[in-house]
């Protein structure tokens, strides 16, 4: 699959490119995200033909800082075509050498995954820090940063304590695609295609710009073709994705995290409900799912109080979403572990609309999100849980208010029953009364549609 989107992540590093060489200063660009969104190859995008060197560096796990520092200056020297570069062993003689060549070479030098360098290399954000601060004025060295386990990215150059905070020129965190730009590329690769092939193509890969190209790849973006790739031996490195994905993150108590989420998939939300289902105090699990790992995230009613108990646990990515429903569960893993493709395929053809009427509905929220119309976008229900409303869009400028109800079957509409959970909503929040207020069906027909 060709590059797709990312106009605007483009021009900035462009421009901050531009910035090193007419300042005369070395600048600091710090690219994250989750895993296969697109990091490596938005960098690449950027600066394979860009004017000047670009040098891309993988920071391999386990690597020892000697071989570190061998391996940087070698592949800095030789794109630069330095003759006779030393020999260091000191992450900080390192990025001091590298600093002082660009006071006469413009070039870029990408070092990717470089969370895994703190492991092994003594002090490498101070080593850093120290070179940085010591050599960067008067270079022309745009150097990137890349690194996939999000929260400790952010821990290095967000905290206060830490030695590279307020040094980054620029913080981007790469999100999925839009639901316009997963639309945009579906039936570009695609145009035969159905909305229903793009709300499941949407269901197993949440707009990530790897697993689109997998499927694209394979030529597998109707349903059907979808899970005859999932479900079977050229899907293997998906039905792995998780499991790997979740390794890189968690240290200990790796079943814990598993069984909560797991559970918070299969529909248990409740955080009492989660409780009773395990012989440990989940808190501590529950707090690092959401703040550190961000793997859940507490949904709560539109409009609610954020000090109010009121409120649900989901897996947060769309792709885990999938991958648990669908590949993680025993009955399924039993499957695939014996090739048995046809009665997974089967089991997950069974399972699949239900999952898509829940998917449908998180496609029109991420849709009113993306129109900057809606100030406020979300669902709501009563503390009972007997009043729930799929989507509430509020334009407070204009005062309207989108009410609908998402069904992947536009005939289960009931608008009766709709009308009857708006007045509920409206004893809640009288303050809306006055809003123009709308209600409807969606459906899977009004994917496509500017809402």
């Amino acid at each position: 699959m060709r590059f797709y989107g990312r106009t605007a992540e483009l021009r900035t590093l462009h421009e901050l490119l531009d910035s090193c060489q007419t300042k005369n200063t070395c600048r600091l660009a710090v690219v994250t995200g989750r895993r296969r969104i697109g990091k490596t190859t938005l960098i690449e995008e950027a600066f394979r033909d860009c004017g000047v060197p670009y040098i891309y560096f993988f920071t391999s796990v386990g690597i020892s800082e000697n071989d570190f520092c061998a391996r940087l200056i070698k592949a800095v020297s030789e794109t630069l075509d330095i003759k006779f570069p030393p020999t260091l062993t000191d992450a900080s003689d390192t990025f001091s050498y590298v600093l002082e060549l660009a006071k006469s070479h413009a070039f870029v030098l990408a070092i990717d995954e470089c969370q895994d360098a703190e492991s092994r290399v003594p002090d490498f954000w101070s080593k850093l820090q120290k070179a940085w601060d010591l050599n960067k004025d008067g270079g022309k060295l745009l150097l990137v940063l890349s690194g996939s386990i999000q929260s400790t990215i952010e821990r290095v150059f967000g905290s206060e304590s830490s030695p590279l905070f307020g040094r980054a020129d620029l913080f981007m965190v790469l999100q999925p695609f839009t639901t316009r730009e997963t639309e945009a590329i579906f039936y570009e690769e695609f145009p035969a295609g159905q909305n229903e092939d793009l709300l499941t193509l949407y269901a197993v890969t949440g707009g990530v710009a790897r697993y689109l190209a997998f499927f694209a790849d394979w030529d597998a973006l109707s349903s059907r073709r979808l899970l005859e790739c999932i479900f079977s031996e050229k899907g293997s490195w998906y039905q792995a994705e998780g499991i790997l994905l979740l390794s890189k993150e968690f240290r200990t108590s790796t079943s814990t995290y598993l069984t909560i989420l797991q559970l918070v998939a299969s529909g248990v939300s409740k955080r009492s409900e989660l409780q009773d289902r395990l012989d440990v105090d989940i808190s501590p699990y529950l707090q690092r799912l959401e703040t550190n790992y961000r793997l859940i995230e507490r949904t709560e009613p539109i409009l609610q109080k954020k000090s109010n108990r009121n409120f649900r646990y989901k897996i947060k990515d769309p792709f885990f979403r999938y991958w648990f429903a669908f590949i993680s569960q025993m009955s399924q893993q039993s499957y695939i572990e014996r090739g048995l493709w046809a009665p997974a395929r089967a089991h997950a053809a069974k399972m699949l609309p239900a999952f898509l009427g829940r998917t449908l509905e998180d496609w029109f929220i991420r849709r009113c999100l993306e129109n900057p119309a809606w100030c406020e976008v979300g669902s709501w229900w009563d503390r009972k849980g007997e009043n729930e409303i799929d989507l509430i869009a509020i334009d407070r400028a204009c005062k309207r208010i989108l009410i609908a109800e998402v069904k992947l079957n536009r005939d289960k509409y009931d608008e009766y029953r709709l009308r009857k959970k708006i007045d509920v909503f409206l004893e809640h929040h009288p303050e809306l009364s006055a809003f123009d207020i709308a209600w409807r069906p969606l459906s899977i027909e009004n994917m496509r549609d500017l809402i």
